[in-house]
Formats: C-alpha cells, sequence, structure tokens
C-alpha cells in the first residue's frame, strides 16, 4: 500500500470504520439472516 503523506492508509481507516459502524447500524440480527441466505 503507498503512503503518501498518510493519506492513503487514513483512506482505508475512514473505510473500515464507515463498514464497521454499518455493520452496528444494521445489527447482528441482520447479518445472521445474511449468514443463513449463505
Amino acid at each position: 500500500m503507498l503512503d503518501d503523506d498518510g493519506k492513503s492508509v487514513q483512506h482505508v481507516q475512514a473505510v473500515l470504520t464507515g463498514i464497521l459502524s454499518l455493520d452496528c447500524a444494521i445489527g447482528t440480527g441482520g447479518y445472521a439472516k445474511e449468514k443463513d441466505v449463505l
């Protein structure tokens, strides 16, 4: 991963944080449903 003054790393961290926040918002119930379908 290229580190352009830390911008790339910060972007990745922001994306990961957003995904985790989305997971929390959906809740474990929705996650369990997805696992059942898959």
